[in-house]
């Protein structure tokens, strides 16, 4: 599979050890699921969904927030809960830990507009 997949820059976070880069976690949550994603899931507005973020950081500065949203049964007796960087990447610890493959990705990136001081 891995070999007819494109190559993209935000697949990292899916394949890279979250022990091999700088940041750290800053929330492992049930939360309720955003419209947007309830859709995505097949799941009622509003259904629980598992959301692990992370703050990354360069040069010791923040960088970026990346959230890795799951359905609320795969993070479910996993360390996924726990604020522990994860010494796999997200898709060789779900096969591993749940038989989970990933069936498509969805990825959304999003900015606010810099203020005149960030400029």
């Amino acid at each position: 599979m891995a070999s007819v997949e494109q190559k993209r820059p935000r697949q990292a976070y899916l394949t890279r050890r979250e022990t091999e880069s700088t940041g750290e976690i800053v929330e492992v949550a049930a939360v309720a699921a955003p419209k947007l994603l309830a859709v995505l899931f097949d799941v009622r507005p509003k259904s629980k969904a598992f959301v692990r973020r992370r703050l990354t950081t360069r040069d010791g500065e923040p960088t970026e927030v990346v959230s890795l949203w799951l359905p609320l049964e795969l993070s479910e007796g996993t360390d996924l809960t726990s604020g522990v960087p994860l010494r796999q990447g997200f898709r060789e610890y779900l096969q591993a830990r749940k038989g989970a493959r990933f069936d498509h990705i969805v990825e959304q990136i999003t900015a606010p507009m810099p203020s005149a001081d960030e400029v």
